[in-house]
């Protein structure tokens, strides 16, 4: 972990990489980690543009 670290303070000191505040409600990674309301889920599924498939008919 500590090698991480210091290449992220060093990328950041470089100005090669910016670090950004992401709020609470803005975290994609949510969707795979913590148990969600069902809308809430709706909301990140769309932020991933992950569409169901089981629902379109097939043209075959």
């Amino acid at each position: 972990m500590e090698i991480d670290v210091f290449f992220v303070r060093e990328k950041v000191l470089a100005k090669q990489l910016q670090i950004q505040h992401i709020p609470a409600l803005d975290q994609w990674a949510d969707i795979l980690t913590k148990p969600l309301s069902s809308s809430r889920f709706t909301v990140l599924k769309s932020k991933l543009h992950v569409q169901d498939f089981s629902s379109h008919k097939s043209s075959t």
